[in-house]
Parts: structure tokens; sequence; C-alpha cells
């Protein structure tokens, strides 16, 4: 078995076929699927409605986006994973799989 497949995502078509792709070389090698959405900022943005006010930051945003492409590759047997990182891109893609 090889170590984790990692695929960074942003929510735009061309990251989902990078991510159906890096499925198909997951699955091909017995590996888990890492599918990783980067933010740059720690903002956090207030949200009121009636009584009730929420809390969303970008890395819940970040978060929410690999969940999302995460969930249309699922396949029975095949571990995928979403998560979020801090960073530029590429750096955070680095900084997750170290």
């Amino acid at each position: 078995m090889t170590g984790p497949i990692i695929v960074g995502v942003d929510g735009s078509p061309t990251a989902h076929k990078a991510a159906e792709t890096a499925k198909e070389l997951a699955a091909k090698l017995g590996a888990p699927l890492h599918v990783v959405s980067a933010h740059t900022e720690d903002k956090i943005a207030h949200t009121n409605s009636g009584s009730d006010q929420w809390e969303v930051s970008s890395a819940d945003n970040a978060l929410y986006i690999a969940e999302q492409v995460a969930k249309k590759l699922r396949a029975p047997g095949q571990k995928i994973v979403p998560a979020s990182a801090h960073g530029k891109p590429a750096e955070a893609l680095i900084s997750y799989a170290d």
C-alpha cells in the first residue's frame, strides 16, 4: 500500500476533474484520498437571522467545498477524507502533506 493521495479543490470544474482523476489513482493503488481546499484568510463572518447568530470562517468555507467534492466522489470501500488547509494553495497542500 502507498501513502494517501492528496488533491486540491476550489469548487471549480477543473478542480473537480482533477479530484476525479485522483480518485481513480487512489482506487488503483488502494490508497486513501484526501480532498483539500485551501484558505488564505482567518476571517470570521457573523450572520444573524432573527435571534440566531452564526459564525462562519474562511476555514469553514474551505472545508465545506472539500466536503461537497468528497461527497460527489464517494464510492463503496474507498476512503475519502475532506479537509481544509491554511495558506496559498500550493503551500497549503505541501503543509497538509507534511
